[in-house]
């Protein structure tokens, strides 16, 4: 019997987006009669955290199948939905804008690499995985032989690849809490970990499946709300994907030229992200395309979607419509850094600095006044038109060049509203939509550990007869400790987001993809074999994250890596 969770899936995906716009009419009512804009985002964030408390009581289950895998019942449009929004978390939603800016055409590294990895993945995987009796990546590895160390070890690189993803969300959910929202981290990680705790221990796979497929719609129009605005005020074509190229690019270029004629900038100091690239060699280029694309292929939280299709030939069409679905969304990012590249140079280049205050005043919300410091002049975070002053020399008539401005990229997507001098309900609602991205990530990494635990852990090694109900009780608390871990190691420790994304990417890459390949592919690989080259790539993998991020002092940026 199909789950009424997922059959009602079109309609609940229509309540969701229709309760969204609810709220955000209500919000913009609240701001009308004068309402702090604080209390607009505490509102906008409940939305979030009990939208997921909604979805655990939606796809609420006590049959351990429907719980683990969704028993089989799910469609590939809202399959294909719920890969989408898991893809679409911060490296896409909060990131990737930013590296256009910063990086050039370097970033079409990790741009093709989202769309390679789904690709590989509905090639190589997608019909495997929905034909595999198996419950987690690391049992599907060994599934065809017997191997208890294939399948321990393949484990461990299950639960360390999740662990660095999900403790990467975890530190952009409370750096966007903090400076978009005015949430302090703690708080915004804290009430998240509750909803999905809530979410996963009620229904498993049910729930994430609901929250997943009901997100994306909202967080794309989110994502494409204020772009869409940007390219109407300025260009006659209304689609941001085929309008940045005369709206914006031609527009940065025509500025280039100009400033150069005007002796405001060297051919050194002027950047166009369109035609240049910041350095990587064909090489480097290469491998990271193939490091992301071959990561995102071996997602255990993504795969584990496919166990809901009935058959491989639906598998690779759910794979397919996934692709389609984050393209619509991929294809819209080089145009956020454009319009934001052409808004900058238009309202701050060749000011001089005593007019800041006057013609440009926003610059000091994003610079030391504010609590985003995104915005850097001469080299200094400045909350005023003195300090601005002092950092460029001294002189009030001191005329802004390209070498002047330094934009901090990582944040770059959410504050396309202050950039572009738009409401700013609009940049409260891209930082929930970003929230509601990161989440739809951070269930599905965290269910694939939980999961793990309790199959290859307390269901293999200690009780392999254990009855499906309190098999189900295991797999709850196994979800609830691994959230709590995760979550505490993200409040307390605050590690680097960059570098635990990396690690994630690296090791999903360096072991699961190659198992998984050998295992639908070429099954006739011993487990010795398997075995022997998982733990040398494992070890390898490791190796090489110490030395190019760390080297023998431990260290980052100490100049041994």
């Amino acid at each position: 019997m199909q789950s009424k969770s997922l059959t009602n899936l079109g309609s609940t995906s229509a309540m969701f987006l229709v309760s969204f716009l609810i709220t955000l009419v209500f919000a913009v009512l609240l701001l009308q009669i004068g309402s702090p804009v604080f209390y607009i985002s505490i509102l906008l964030f409940i939305f979030v955290v009990s939208s997921y408390v909604f979805g655990g009581f939606v796809g609420g289950t006590m049959a351990l199948d429907d719980f683990q895998y969704g028993n089989k019942s799910g469609q590939p449009r809202s399959v294909a939905m719920s890969i989408g929004s898991g893809i679409i978390a911060s490296g896409i939603f909060v990131t990737l804008a930013g590296s256009f800016y910063s990086q050039g055409t370097d970033a079409l590294a990790t741009f093709w690499g989202w769309l390679l990895g789904i690709v590989l993945m509905t090639i190589l995987f997608s019909a495997g995985m929905a034909r595999s009796q198996s419950l987690t990546a690391s049992q599907t590895i060994a599934e065809d032989i017997d191997s208890p160390s294939l399948r321990l070890l393949s484990a461990l690189a299950v639960l360390c690849s999740g662990g660095l993803l999900a403790i990467t969300q975890f530190a952009f959910l409370g750096q966007v809490g903090e400076q978009f929202l005015s949430i302090p981290s703690s708080a915004v990680m804290t009430a998240a970990s509750i909803a999905l705790g809530i979410c996963l221990v009620f229904s498993g796979i049910q729930g994430v499946s609901v929250i997943r497929a009901a997100s994306y719609p909202v967080i794309l129009l989110i994502f494409l709300a204020p772009l869409i605005w940007v390219t109407i005020n300025t260009s006659s074509v209304i689609i941001p994907q085929f309008a940045f190229g005369t709206g914006a690019l031609q527009p940065v270029a025509d500025i280039n030229r100009e400033v150069l004629d005007a002796g405001l900038a060297t051919p050194d100091e002027v950047f166009d992200f369109a035609t240049e690239s910041a350095g990587l060699d064909a090489f480097n280029y290469l491998a990271t395309l193939l490091c992301i694309g071959c990561a995102i292929a071996a997602m255990p939280h993504l795969l584990q979607h496919f166990k809901m299709i009935r058959t491989g030939r639906e598998a690779r069409k759910t794979g397919f419509q996934a692709f389609g679905l984050v393209f619509l969304f991929l294809s819209a990012i080089p145009a956020v850094a454009a319009f934001v590249q052409v808004d900058i140079y238009t309202s701050i280049l060749g000011l001089q600095i005593g007019d800041l205050e006057s013609d440009a005043g926003w610059v000091f919300d994003l610079s030391g006044a504010g609590a985003l410091p995104l915005i850097k002049l001469c080299g200094a975070l400045v909350a005023t038109v003195e300090e601005a002053v002092s950092a460029c020399g001294g002189s009030s008539e001191y005329f802004i060049s390209i070498a002047d401005i330094t934009i901090d990229p990582e944040l770059l997507t959410l504050s396309q509203g202050i950039l572009h001098q738009l409401p700013e309900l609009l940049t409260i609602v891209l930082a929930i939509g970003a929230l509601l991205a990161i989440m739809t990530t951070l269930d599905g990494v965290v269910l694939s550990m939980g999961l793990c635990f309790e199959n290859d852990g307390y269901l293999h090694l200690f009780r392999p007869k254990s009855p499906k109900n309190i098999r189900l009780f295991m797999s709850r608390v196994f979800l609830v400790a691994v959230l709590a871990a995760l979550a505490s190691i993200a409040v307390f420790l605050k590690p680097d987001p960059r570098l635990s994304f990396e690690f994630a990417m690296a090791i999903t890459a360096s072991t699961l993809f190659p198992m998984l390949l050998v295992r639908f592919w070429y099954p006739a690989t011993s487990a010795r074999v398997r075995l022997v080259s998982l733990l040398l790539s494992f070890v390898l993998c490791a190796f090489a994250i110490w030395g190019a991020n760390f080297g023998p002092d431990m260290m980052t940026n100490t100049g041994d890596e």
